[in-house]
């Protein structure tokens, strides 16, 4: 050991020279000798493997996002929507993704994301009762999404086979050959997430292939009569514009309209999180999520919008097939006798027809299907072990266990596959399709109340570092995917939001024993501060009378002046250390106490008395033991605030007792006012206490008189003080009128300040 250790720290010395093992333990060897041997001996630690931006969120989120729709539904929405509701369709889409991709971005950036995607951002945000059911909600979409997914696969896969080669019939066909695939999807994620990672970079390049493929048969055009007969007749602007306007007819049991079409579509956009579901195994997610997401947002709007475009410029909507018709002019007449088999509205086999090489389209439609299908296998089990992990409801700690380096969730694979088995054999692209876009636009309505709700707030450590968001957009990208939920489906938007409320009562009623710093806890401090501050300012009646001194109805009027949300309180001692004990142990109610102790500095600390100085010392100690924190200003040859304070004050009282009575009030009203206003003349001179510095009291002389002429001011004199605005950053400000100033030797006296309504930063002043 002690050899080893000698050998390195050579090696880190001079690489160059090396050393071996001898009778006196080292032994020097020639310079540029190497130890294979040695290093080779050296264990090798077994690290997680962790991805970064471009391999763990964008080329996850493209796979995903450009899933089933695009090859066997995004011409059938043509059909349906037309080329202009087509790509007013696609915006929309793109808008909430892109809304609730800047709210999970500002969420991501809020600190350290740990694996759970989704679920943990919530949770840490909202708190346990929203987390854990929108954790239980979003894997059970994932794992609908994923049988989607190989329901879309087994659909692409039938269109090979002829219908003679069928094992049962093309329905349980498909069925069957989507449960095989889930079996091989499921082993390829449970060897290993690496495996996982390399599987998709090679689905990606044949996806990209399959859409370059598209996009060059497009500009080449129809390649044979049959291709043409079966409708695709190249770019023309006459079949835009017929193409151009809706034409909704009725499928599969449905009358659609713009939002049943919506409904099915919305799920190629649902691939969102797929990066920031894997958060756990992401290098930096503070960094990836954000970029990953939303460049791949952009790349797949801009493809989707493309490729409709393309659809409808190239290809009819009806086509019967047969080349006689091509001659006489008649492929569309098949619409009247219901006997077409081709066109838009008619055929998921649109993007080969205009295909160059129609065999790479069909490894491109696999590609998107697998890959999607792939991604949501492994982002239900993982956001599912993390809510299990928590254990937020009960019997479903079994999840929780990990297998293997990565932490594997193999029990929620297999959970997850029985889920995805049971969906497939549902069967039904269109019918599954709709229920899990309720299911995702719940989770993104949490998503983007989270940053709204934590930007209202304000709390402490509300402090993204993605910058780009907004609370107001936030609440409207909220609101829009309430809003898309009832009318995609208003009875399943409905039942969303009935489980949402019963696994949330769960969560209330349990009570679990965790404190994630949730806005809601924020928010519950800054309703009661609120409340107390507000009550300062009610306007008394007979009926709810409650005494009011004269001296601290100034202070509320000096704070109010100037716009400062605080509270007032006055502690008279018989000396400095006596009342500034008193006033930190006094001060506050429950949690709504003071933690900052404001001092200013003591200036004559090398001239005082050793008494003063040790008092001034023992009451940073005092505010310690109470667990408070420091602060302390300092202004160049000092400030006496009560000074200036008690000059602007008596002008202010003067204006008050000259001005006219009020008409609204009685006479007696008036009078009492009248008389107070006395009072609170005769005692404004002598509310001055003891400097919570300590230091000797200044001559009146020192401080303006004119607080204009001290805002003004721009001369070393000028107070400037630390404060903490309602995020927590520290500001300087040097404007009299946003300055809570404190008290030195006068008025106003000791007293406890809170910064902000919001806030828990208290000061003692």
């Amino acid at each position: 050991m002690p050899s080893t250790l000698a050998r390195r720290l050579l090696l880190d010395f001079d690489p160059s020279a090396v050393t071996t093992s001898g009778t006196d333990g080292l032994t020097c060897v020639e310079p540029g000798q190497t130890l294979e041997k040695d290093t080779a001996a050296v264990p090798i630690p077994m690290v997680n493997v962790k991805f970064g931006w471009i391999k763990g969120v964008l080329m996850r989120c493209l796979l995903n996002i450009w899933g089933v729709m695009l090859f066997l539904r995004l011409s059938w929405v043509v059909a349906q929507a037309g080329v202009g509701q087509s790509i007013l369709l696609i915006l929309t889409t793109s808008t909430v993704t892109t809304i609730t991709a800047l709210s999970m971005s500002a969420i991501s950036t809020n600190g350290d994301i740990k694996g759970g995607g989704t679920y943990y951002m919530i949770s840490r945000s909202l708190g346990p009762e929203f987390g854990g059911s929108i954790g239980l909600i979003f894997s059970l979409a994932n794992a609908v999404a994923c049988a989607m997914y190989v329901v879309g696969f087994g659909e692409s896969l039938i269109t090979l086979i002829p219908e003679s080669s069928y094992i049962v019939g093309k329905d349980w066909d498909q069925a069957i050959y989507g449960c095989i695939t889930l079996v091989v999807l499921t082993g390829i994620v449970m060897i290993g997430m690496e495996w996982e990672a390399k599987a998709q970079i090679v689905l990606l390049v044949i996806l990209l292939a399959a859409i370059g493929d598209f996009l060059i048969g497009s500009f080449i055009g129809p390649k044979s009569d049959e291709e043409k007969a079966q409708g695709f007749i190249g770019y023309n602007m006459s079949l835009l514009k017929i193409n151009f306007g809706p034409d909704y007819r009725y499928f599969e049991g449905v009358d659609h309209d713009f939002f049943s079409v919506f409904a099915i579509f919305f799920p190629a956009a649902t691939g969102i999180l797929a990066g920031a579901n894997i958060s756990g195994d992401l290098k930096d997610p503070q960094k990836s999520i954000p970029k990953g997401t939303l460049l791949a947002i952009m790349l797949t709007t801009f493809s989707y919008l493309l490729i409709a475009i393309c659809a409808g410029w190239t290809v009819m909507r009806d086509a019967s097939g047969d080349v006689n018709d091509l001659v006489n002019m008649t492929m569309s007449d098949c619409v009247f006798t219901q006997s077409c088999e081709y066109g838009l509205h008619h055929s998921n086999d649109v993007i080969r027809l205009v295909s160059a090489f129609g065999p790479l389209i069909y490894g491109g439609c696999f590609a998107a299907t697998l890959s999607s299908a792939l991604a949501s296998l492994v982002s239900a089990p993982k956001v599912f072990q993390a809510l299990c992990r928590d254990k937020l409801y009960p019997y479903l700690e079994f999840f929780a266990k990990g297998y293997g380096k990565n932490n594997e969730p193999v029990r929620g694979y297999v959970l997850t596959f029985i889920i995805a088995t049971a969906f497939i054999l549902m069967g039904g692209l269109n019918r599954i399709a709709p229920l899990i876009s309720n299911f995702f636009l719940a989770a993104y309505t949490l998503i983007n109340f989270s940053t709204f709700h934590a930007s209202l707030v304000k709390p402490v450590g509300w402090r993204p570092t993605f910058r780009l968001y907004n609370m107001w957009l936030s609440l409207v990208g909220a609101a829009l995917c309430v809003a898309i939920m009832f009318v995609i489906s208003w009875s399943t938007a409905l039942v969303t939001f009935g489980v949402v409320m019963m696994l949330y009562l769960i969560v209330a009623y349990r009570k679990p024993d965790v404190n994630w710093g949730s806005s809601t806890q924020a928010q519950t401090y800054k309703t009661a501060l609120s409340g107390v501050y507000h009550l300062n300012r009610v306007t008394e009646h007979v009926k709810n009378y409650r005494t009011r001194e004269a001296l601290t109805n100034r202070a509320y009027h000096w704070f109010a002046r100037r716009r400062i949300k605080s509270f007032y309180a006055l502690v008279d001692d018989v000396n400095f250390k006596e009342g500034v004990s008193a006033l930190i142990q006094g001060s506050g109610l429950g949690k709504l106490k003071p933690n900052i102790l404001l001092m200013g500095f003591k200036e004559d600390w090398q001239n005082c008395e050793r008494s003063e100085l040790i008092d001034y010392v023992e009451v940073m100690h005092k505010a310690l033991d109470m667990h408070m924190a420091i602060a302390i200003l300092r202004v160049e040859g000092g400030l006496q605030s009560s000074e200036a304070l008690d000059e602007e004050l008596q002008a202010y009282l003067h204006d008050m007792n000259v001005k006219e009575l009020d008409p609204t009030k009685s006479m007696g009203d008036n009078y009492k006012e009248a008389k107070s206003m006395e009072s609170l003349n005769l005692h404004s001179g002598g509310s001055s206490m003891s400097d919570l510095s300590g230091s000797p009291r200044m001559s009146r002389a020192a401080v303006s008189a004119d607080p204009k002429a001290d805002k003004n001011s721009t001369n070393a004199n000028t107070p400037v003080k630390q404060r903490t605005d309602n995020r927590g950053e520290d500001r300087f400000s040097s404007d009299d009128h946003e300055m809570n100033v404190p008290a030195w030797d006068g008025y106003p006296p000791s007293g406890v300040t809170s910064g902000s309504e919001s806030q828990a930063q208290n000061r003692v002043s």
